[in-house]
């Protein structure tokens, strides 16, 4: 088949590898703009930058039109995915510009603090990776209302539609409050008001009332047909309220026109809240977005929630339609409404500084990138958010591969982490039809979709959020499967063990695993492990067998096998090799899967002590052992010692791991089972019998099944006192913990000196684990809760005890006040004497601390 082929090189070969199971990710290209199918605004509609020419027109950030000055072709290369805070994301390469600024930041300029909008400034990426990587927010501005050159559009086969068909107003009173699906065009109102200006725009005829109830009163619009036959015209009549829409040419209308088609959208289905806030609220998806279009194009900011109402029908309780609700915000929200009762509530409501916040940055595979020049004085135009992945390119080319040579035999899979994450994955099918290809695809945007080709041959879209729903699929037969972006799965090893009793064909069709992705994500150190990655892997094309004898390889894509780029730009490779940070010179040039865009924690050689750099812990230093529990999944045991600088040595680790690294899977030893190993090991290392301040999650106070059946049996602080370990809690605090370990493994600037935290080479799981976490996606001041937390959960645990700079005597005065809001909180009276043993264990640390230093 002729509609998709690859590049020369990497691509090639991944999409040609006879190997069982097959990683394809690639390293960092080059250019700086958007992604060549992202959409850019024209006062036409939208149109992919990459199809834009010199001269075009498009809409500038302040509302008016400006012309495209140059097309720059960048070539392939890495693409980088904002995510913003309204749900949106654009894709960028990773020497795109961004006109902004930080949220919550003051920036100085000539003598003078600046903040909010007036702070803005042109940032690069790498500025942007750094602290929205962090946990930070950076702001955006907001488009003014947009002006389009639109005469009309085609709605129908043959039907030429005029943007003066319906008023703007009176369309948006129908498309909120109308019932277009019965006889005759009739809408209800509470408020006079909106049936007298709906009247009033009628070109001809009138209202009739048909009937009032409650309050609210029912019209029928009285004009010989003539608003029927245009709601007909631009196909929305009979349409039911979950099928209504904003026919296009009403979203490319004059400025005036959309705001007055929002305020009869808003005037009936809209409404004000005391505090000035604006919402609207429908059952139909497509009219949802359409209004969140409709509102962007005014400037607004706009937030989208879906709910499913419950109601009372007869004293039964019954689930309503799915209903979403926008929050709308604009400079003034009072703009929104003609309603005199709605629009007192917003008036004076006004937002001086309107943004859109990047609040998270990922890698999106590769793809062609182009950036434009325009003449407008503040070089900003106006671009669309939508996800490119060219990893996903090379996936839908090995099914086309099959598809053509096993016809009916061929049965693909290709799997995402969540169902909207398959957006570009569908447009990219759609694409490949509207251009002629012999298939069809069924199925919506929240459910699995299936391309069918002609030759009965079949392509199936599944996501998979939770691992258990993997199980769906269990009894299938898929010869191929695709999955994509493979470090988005947190439980990569045990998705594979799963799809691997799928991956099979009654009709001997050769079997395959074709994973894409790049390093970072949840499953990062999963997929590290699983396709051996990293300085302490294999080489890349390395093929290796598993235990099973499958072969398994790693393809990877370098910046010199992109030709088109090293011959467009060749100073690019230099100004990556120039780069300042280490870290990030070998993850952007040499695609390193030791460090990635989103990772949490960077371990360098200062964080880590080697064999024989220093002894086991001194004499008369504080000692430390903290403890994270685990069963199914590991525990963590960790051991440190403290100098007189306050700076924290983990000095040993017990990592109870069963499996293979990554695998995130438990020994399933008892309480005293992993408290004989604890004394057993510190025994070992000498300091059995020191005093130890023993730290531990509040979950092991947990009251436990008695194991001889029936009440209940002792918790695992009891039954560690039991055998001479007595164990404090640890602060759980998630986001405080992250900022205090952040703080603690924070460089110094003196290279000379070490961090406030280091560890022995030893911990190599700790070393592991902490260099693979990542930040959640929902939520950025947490990491994400299925990763292997439960090295960087026990390390918290002193981290939080001993806040950066806190001397001894004061962490004393700490640990009684912790002592009493436990005892109030957590232990019973029985284990109160436990605290009077700690407090004598840290007097003594105390003075032997004085005596030492």
């Amino acid at each position: 088949m002729s509609f998709w082929a690859p590049q020369p090189g990497p691509q090639f070969l991944a999409l040609t590898c006879p190997a069982d199971e097959i990683l394809f990710g690639g390293s960092r290209g080059g250019g700086k703009g958007l992604a060549a199918t992202t959409n850019v605004l024209t006062p036409f509609g939208w149109k992919a930058i990459g199809n834009l020419q010199i001269g075009d027109k498009v809409c500038a950030v302040d509302g008016s039109v400006t012309h495209v000055l140059a097309v720059h072709h960048r070539g392939r290369q890495p693409i980088y995915r904002c995510h913003l805070s309204d749900g949106v994301a654009i894709d960028v390469d990773g020497d795109h510009l961004w006109f902004g600024w930080r949220a919550n930041k003051m920036r100085k300029e000539a003598n003078r603090k600046l903040t909010g909008g007036r702070a803005a400034r042109k940032y690069s990426m790498a500025e942007l990776v750094r602290f929205v990587g962090g946990g930070r927010r950076f702001a955006i501005p907001v488009t003014k209302p947009v002006a389009f050159n639109v005469a009309g559009m085609l709605s129908g086969p043959g039907n030429f539609v005029k943007r003066d068909v319906i008023r703007p107003y009176v369309l948006g009173v129908l498309l909120g409050n109308g019932a277009l699906a019965c006889g005759g065009v009739r809408f209800s109102t509470p408020d006079r008001e909106v049936a007298e200006k709906v009247e009033s725009l009628l070109d001809e005829g009138g209202l009739a009332t048909l009937r009032e109830e409650n309050g609210c009163v029912e019209y029928r619009v009285v004009d010989g047909g003539r608003v029927s036959e245009r709601l007909n015209l631009l196909g929305l009549r009979g349409k039911l309220a979950g099928e209504k829409f904003i026919p296009r040419i009403y979203l490319y209308g004059t400025v005036d026109e959309r705001w007055e088609l929002l305020r009869g959208l808003m005037d009936t289905d809209g409404w004000a809240e005391d505090d000035g806030e604006a919402y609207y609220c429908t059952v139909s998806p497509e009219l949802a977005e359409n209004v969140r279009e409709l509102a962007w194009s005014l400037g607004a900011v706009v937030t989208v929630r879906k709910k499913s109402p419950v109601y009372t029908y007869r004293g039964e309780r019954r689930n309503g339609q799915p209903a979403f609700s926008l929050r709308l915000k604009f400079e003034e929200n009072a703009l929104a409404f003609s309603l005199p009762r709605k629009r007192k509530l917003v008036e004076g409501k006004t937002f001086q500084s309107m943004a859109r916040y990047i609040e998270r940055i990922e890698r999106a595979g590769e793809g062609e990138t182009v950036c434009i020049s325009v003449a407008h004085p503040s070089s900003l135009y106006i671009a669309e958010g939508y996800i490119v992945t060219h990893n996903s390119s090379t996936i839908i080319g090995r099914h086309l591969r099959g598809v053509e040579k096993y016809g009916r035999d061929w049965n693909g899979l290709i799997v995402r982490r969540r169902y909207k994450d398959l957006n570009d994955m569908r447009r990219q099918w759609d694409e490949l039809i509207a251009r002629g290809l012999p298939a069809e695809r069924v199925g919506g945007e929240t459910q699995p979709n299936y391309i069918r080709f002609k030759n009965g041959a079949t392509v199936s879209l599944f996501a998979f959020q939770r691992l258990e729903q993997a199980d769906d699929i269990q009894g299938h037969q898929y010869p191929e499967i695709g999955v994509d972006e493979a470090t988005n799965f947190p439980w990569f090893a045990k998705l594979m063990d799963k799809l691997r009793a799928a991956n099979r064909s009654p009709a001997g069709v050769p079997t395959h695993i074709f994973c894409t992705g790049n390093p970072g994500g949840p499953g990062h150190a999963q997929v590290k492990s699983y396709f051996r990655l990293g300085r302490e892997g294999l080489p890349p094309g390395t093929v290796f067998r598993d235990e099973a004898g499958l072969s398994r390889v790693f393809i990877q894509s370098f910046l010199s096998d992109n030709r088109v780029l090293v011959e467009n730009d060749p100073k690019y490779a230099a100004r990556l090799a120039s780069i300042q940070d280490p870290a990030l010179r070998r993850a952007w040039l040499e695609g390193d899967w030791d460090v990635f865009i989103g990772q949490a924690f960077q371990l360098t050689s200062r964080h880590i002590i080697r064999d024989g750099e220093l002894p086991a812990p001194p004499p008369h230093v504080p000692l430390y052992m903290t403890f994270d529990w685990g069963f199914g999944v590991p525990f963590s045991v960790m051991w440190w010692w403290v100098d007189s600088e306050d700076r924290l040595y983990g000095f040993a680790e017990w990592y109870g791991m069963g499996g293979a690294p990554g695998d995130n899977e438990g020994l399933r030893l008892t309480d005293s089972e992993i408290a004989d190993g604890i004394i057993e090991r510190e025994a070992k290392m000498g300091i059995w019998g020191r005093p130890i301040v023993r730290l531990a999650g509040p979950d092991c106070w947990n009251k436990k099944p008695g194991y001889m059946g029936g009440g209940q049996g002792p918790s695992t602080a009891e039954v560690f006192r039991d055998k001479g370990l007595a164990l404090r809690p640890g602060d759980p605090s998630r986001e405080a913990k992250l900022r205090a370990f952040r703080e603690r493994i924070a460089l110094p600037r003196d290279p000379a000196k070490r961090p406030m935290l280091v560890v022995y080479e030893s911990c190599k799981h700790f070393i592991r684990t902490i260099q693979s976490l990542v930040y959640d996606d929902e939520r950025p001041e947490y990491l994400d809760e299925e990763q292997e937390l439960h090295a960087f959960d026990s390390a918290c645990h002193v981290v939080m005890a001993r806040a950066k700079g806190v001397s001894q005597a004061a962490f004393v005065e700490i640990g009684r006040k912790e002592r009493k809001e436990a005892e109030r909180a957590i232990l019973p009276r029985e284990q109160r004497a436990v605290w009077r043993e700690l407090d004598e264990i840290l007097e003594r640390q105390k003075e032997e601390e004085e005596e030492w230093a």
